[in-house]
């Protein structure tokens, strides 16, 4: 470099350091100095506006006296520390240097080149800060290491070429390219680089964050693996948009490279790496390349400038560079002149194609076959592997992976966008929709506001309908009366002599006009009654499963009660309006049940349950009387049926067996006398529904023989009714509740053989009927109540490995079930048996500590559902075995004495169930552990 050269190098540098100018500024005075050199490089800066007349006089003077101190303009510029320089670092030095330098030019060749370093401060040294620990992974270039890194005290990766090769200049420069690439591009979905460094020997190295998780191509592995093996169930769809997520994300990071002007030519499933906290990241930029970007509106941030030296060859037209089974045909043709983001974007729709069908586009036992596929765009289309796979996500592959550049996504933004509208549901632009598949999807997107809409459309429609209807009516029957009168009138007035005989007729008219009256005010109310059996119809049946309409449909029931209450007061001796009272207390205490109002409910069907009563008073058919029995009288006692069941229910679980067994018995009769008079399918579920209940009953009350009878009864029963369709699902729920009734009746009669067996096929049964309605919640939860049976004989009969097993897995699944509906407490009374049970199958393998980590988790399950009342009936035996069962675990241990309170409310507890119940199987049980109870 001439002194001329040296000296505006050293102006500009200075110039930059002091603040005077920006160093975009000294590269743009540096391209204009090229052009005429005989300026120099201040007066230019002058020229441009940069810099003042004044300003620059001052320079001069420091420059020169910079000079004068060392010797020479380049001994000048040598003795300047890196730290100094790095002020112009941003406008790429090599680039200014590269403008400033005069080919010619030999001067300081006797001293060390100018080197500047890539991050901040001098280059770290392997052995001093970082010191490697184990190899992490190993490619056909490089290797990657977990290092520590002493400075920060944490673990990194650390990447460098592979030991045993001498790797030439262009290996290097590739190397380091890939280092500075991966660390100019700022993006959460980009590795972050750490430091630069070199080896002793001038191998260069790199430092990473340590990614902990597995790759996107494991991720879909595991995926098909699991798919195939049926153990997805019903996570598959969350675990494919996961998979779908990712891509996305992966998306934008590629998105975000492009519009800095990288290339990363070798994307695929195993470059996209899964992070153990929802991180997705793109990896191995090895390949990457730096081009021109002239898109301003993807220019958010300066492109990155090309980091490879002059004398590092670039690619060679015709070489075939990445991965083959996800190039595009203008990269496997070696078209090096033809690659730019679409290229990108076609590797991405390849990498989608896997997601959707397990495995790449391009197939081959070698790579020059699958070259050659890629080359002649040879592949299947993803729905013909998959046929049940999604038709936008295949539109969007496709499009992406189009055979011409030009009929790809011009971004891989657009990509990502067109995968988040298809995961949203929203049409997508690779696939155009008909107007009737809009429409449709505008509805399912609006539920609520369709719903909403549809409810009060009908409900107007039918309230004006009637009104109107009503309202003709009294309008006819008055026009009639009024020309009556007008007769009597004129008949008065032509024979005043009859004048008594016609205020007669006057007066038996007025009685006729009230008695007209009082008709039409009936029918009105008749009319009110069709209105409230709409409102009934639409509050419990068809709307039941919008979970937003849960308040409308308690309101609308209410509403209905009200009115039938107000009607029944008019007339009372209706026996028809009693019976639409009951029926509607009784849903408006299943309702509010549902919604854990149970104070209300409780209310309700007391209330409901009187009025039963009395109607059962009024009415007890027999089947000896019943030769012709009327509409009028099925529906009465199909009324009284239900709610004497729905009573029993409520009293079984607040109060107990023995308070419940009257209502159930009674309860049990009606229904055998419903079916006798009409036999219909609706009848015999009745009679299904009463069998199952006063067996429990029976089974609390330790009649074991007579709950052993009634279930089989049951179960048969419900294997050769033919219930219609929306009914259906009882069927497998009746028959697995029987089979397990008559597995716990078996086992307190001690026939354990027996016992297991029908539990076994309690069991069959409920994974027959998972298959017909896993989507049921009530299906999903008697298959794990028939698994906690199962496991419970299990433990009775010493098998404890299996009863673990059985127990957890039911575990498993209810906690599944109480995060998806967590109103409904049944599920979390079921993990806190189950925990009971697992406390015993702990203690029986002489593991005390998880025996009492199990019988603390019940009770603590047990105290969030009970809070500070009375346990109620159904709550009681769980909690009083699990105090039972952690007080055997901890005694006599030197923790025993932490639990006084516990033997305490233990004894409290027995007592109790004693008074509601004392025959319940839980107090044989207790009385079998023998604990010493004061």
């Amino acid at each position: 470099m001439s002194d001329n050269s040296d000296r505006n190098l050293l102006f500009g540098i200075l110039a930059v350091q002091l603040d005077y100018i920006s160093s975009t500024q000294l590269v743009e005075a540096a391209n204009s100095w090229m052009v005429n050199k005989s300026v120099q490089l201040g007066q230019i800066l002058i020229n441009l506006g940069k810099l003042s007349q004044e300003d620059r006089a001052f320079l001069d003077v420091i420059v020169d006296k910079h000079i004068a101190r060392t010797g020479s303009p380049a001994n000048s510029i040598a003795k300047l520390h890196p730290s100094e320089l790095s002020v112009i670092d941003h406008a790429n030095v090599t680039e200014v240097v590269s403008h400033l330098q005069s080919p010619q030019s030999t001067a300081a060749s006797d001293k060390s080149p100018l080197t500047l370093s890539w991050s901040a401060g001098e280059p770290s040294v392997v052995g001093q800060r970082f010191v490697m620990l184990r190899e992490l992974a190993r490619g056909g270039l490089g290797e990657v290491f977990v290092a520590r890194d002493h400075e920060l005290d944490r673990e990194v990766a650390l990447k460098k070429i592979l030991d045993g090769k001498s790797p030439s200049s262009e290996v290097r420069q590739r190397f380091v390219a890939e280092a500075k690439i991966t660390g100019g591009l700022e993006h959460p979905g980009v590795v972050p680089v750490y430091g630069l460094g070199s080896f002793p020997d001038g191998r260069p190295f790199y430092v990473m964050r340590l990614i902990r998780g597995q790759s996107l191509y494991d991720a879909i592995q595991h995926f098909f693996r699991q798919q195939r093996s049926g153990e997805l169930g019903h996570l598959k769809d969350r675990q494919f948009r996961a998979l779908i997520r990712a891509i996305m994300e992966a998306c934008y990071t590629v998105g975000y490279a492009h519009s800095r002007g990288v290339l990363h030519r070798d994307i695929k499933p195993q470059n996209i790496m899964l992070g153990k906290y929802g991180e997705s990241l793109v990896i191995d930029w090895g390949l990457a390349k730096v081009i021109d970007s002239k898109d301003d509106i993807l220019m958010s941030e300066p492109p990155i400038e090309e980091v490879r030296s002059g004398d590092s060859a670039p690619t060679a037209m015709g070489s075939v560079i990445g991965t083959a089974a996800f190039m595009s045909p203008e990269q496997a043709h070696g078209r090096i002149d033809l690659l730019d983001c679409r290229s990108d974007i076609f590797s991405l729709g390849a990498t989608l194609y896997v997601a959707l069908t397990g495995k790449a586009p391009y197939q081959g036992e070698r790579r020059e076959q699958v070259i050659a596929a890629a080359q002649q765009y040879v592949f299947e289309k993803p729905r013909d592997l998959q046929p049940d796979g999604s038709k936008s996500l295949e539109a969007i592959c496709l499009k992406a992976m189009a055979r011409e550049p030009k009929d790809r996504y011009a971004s891989a933004l657009e990509l990502a966008e067109d995968l988040e509208c298809s995961m949203a549901g929203d049409p997508v632009k690779a696939l155009p929709e008909s107007l009737a598949m809009q429409g449709l999807r505008w509805t399912r997107k609006h539920q609520t506001l369709v719903a909403s809409l549809l409810v009060f459309l009908l409900v107007s429609s039918v309230g004006l309908l009637l009104a109107n209807r009503a309202i003709g009516f009294q309008r006819d029957i008055a026009r009639s009366e009024r020309d009556k009168a007008n007769e009597m009138r004129t008949e008065a007035e032509e024979a005043r002599e009859r004048a008594r005989n016609e205020r007669d007729a006057a007066e038996e008219m007025r009685k006729k006009a009230v008695l007209a009256s009082a008709k039409a005010n009936r029918n009105s109310m008749v009319s009110a009654e069709i209105l409230d059996k709409f409102v009934k119809g639409l509050a419990d049946d068809q709307w039941a499963q919008v979970p937003q309409l849960e308040s409308e449909r308690i309101r609308m029931v209410d509403l209905a009660v009200n009115r039938y209450s107000q009607l029944l007061k008019d007339d009372p001796e209706d026996t028809n309006l009693k019976t639409n009272v009951i029926q509607m207390l009784v849903r408006s205490a299943n309702l509010y049940r549902i919604c854990g109002k149970n104070d209300k409910a409780n209310t309700n069907i007391e209330l409901a349950m009187r009025m039963a009563d009395e109607l059962t008073d009024l009415f007890s058919p027999t089947p000896t009387n019943l030769a012709g029995p009327t509409e009028y009288d099925r529906k009465n006692l199909a009324v009284l049926t239900d709610t004497r069941l729905y009573y029993g229910e409520s009293k079984f679980g607040r109060l107990g067996a023995v308070a419940a067994l009257s209502t159930s018995t009674k309860g049990l009769e009606l229904c055998r006398r419903r079916v006798a008079m009409d036999g219909i399918p609706e009848s015999q579920l009745a009679l299904g529904l009463a069998l199952l209940q006063h067996a429990e009953i029976s089974n609390d009350l330790s009649d074991s023989m007579t709950a052993y009878t009634e279930a089989l009864e049951g179960a048969e029963l419900l294997e050769i009714v033919t219930l219609p369709k929306a009914q259906s699902v009882y069927q497998p729920l009746l028959r697995t509740n029987f089979f397990m009734i008559a597995a716990n009746a078996q086992a307190n009669m001690a026939n354990f053989d027996l016992a297991l067996e029908h539990a076994k096929k309690a069991v069959e049964i409920a994974n027959e009927g998972l298959g017909q309605y896993g989507k049921i919640p009530d299906m999903r939860n008697f298959r794990q109540l028939a698994v906690i049976t199962r496991g419970t004989i299990e433990l009775k009969v010493g098998d404890i490995a299996k009863a673990e097993a059985d127990l957890k897995d039911a575990l498993g699944e209810l906690e599944i079930l109480s995060g998806e509906f967590r109103k409904l407490v049944g599920y979390k009374r079921s993990q806190a048996e189950i925990h009971q049970r697992l406390s015993f199958c702990a203690f029986q393998n002489g593991n005390k500590t998880a025996a009492v980590e199990s019988a603390e988790s019940s009770l603590a399950l047990l105290a969030e559902l009970i809070g500070e009342k009375d346990p109620t009936a159904q709550y009681l035996p769980i909690r009083l075995l699990s105090q039972a069962a952690l007080a055997i675990a901890v005694e006599p241990t030197a923790d025993a004495n932490k639990y006084t309170d516990l033997i305490a409310g233990i004894a409290a507890d027995r007592q109790r169930l004693l008074e509601q119940n004392d025959k319940h199987p839980a107090l044989v049980e207790l009385a079998e552990m023998q604990l010493e109870l004061k």
